[in-house]
Parts: C-alpha cells; sequence; structure tokens
C-alpha cells in the first residue's frame, strides 16, 4: 500500500484504486473523529466514528466506479479529501 495523503493528525493508503483505503488517525487523548464518505451525487454512503488514534477501513469496493469525498472532522474542522474508484 502507498501513503497518498497526509494531513497534520491522519494519513490515508490504499491499495491503488480498488477502493479498499485505510485511514490512519494519530491524535492525543480520545478525541472523536468522525469520518464520512460521500458519492458524485453527493449522498452519504459511509458514516463512521473513531474515539483517538488508530485505523479505521473505508470500503467502497461495492460501489461504482468514480470519485468520492472523505470527510474528516475533528471538534470543529473538517478536512475533505478526494478518494478515487477505477
Amino acid at each position: 500500500s502507498v501513503k497518498i495523503l497526509q494531513s497534520g493528525f491522519y494519513f490515508i493508503t490504499n491499495n491503488i484504486g480498488n477502493g479498499l483505503y485505510k485511514l490512519h488517525i494519530e491524535t492525543a487523548g480520545n478525541d472523536k473523529i468522525r469520518f464520512s464518505v460521500i458519492d458524485a451525487n453527493g449522498r452519504r454512503i459511509m458514516n463512521s466514528f473513531s474515539n483517538g488514534s488508530g485505523d479505521q477501513t473505508i470500503d467502497i469496493t461495492n460501489y461504482s466506479s468514480g470519485i468520492y469525498l472523505l470527510q474528516i472532522q475533528k471538534g470543529q474542522y473538517l478536512f475533505t479529501e478526494k478518494l478515487i474508484k477505477l
């Protein structure tokens, strides 16, 4: 897998476009992190939470090829990353 995106407290790895991603969160304490995947039509297809550091699997293998948005919310801050599924 390849580290493709990194922003302060998290990074994302994947197996080049197959739709399976790993979100690695590194945060002090037990901050509640919310992450969601949104498809090209604006539908939220995944919604989950993490308490503190660790790995979360994002699996969009059962969805169509295309561009998806991963939104990561930590407190009042919202980060958006693009995921491409071939």
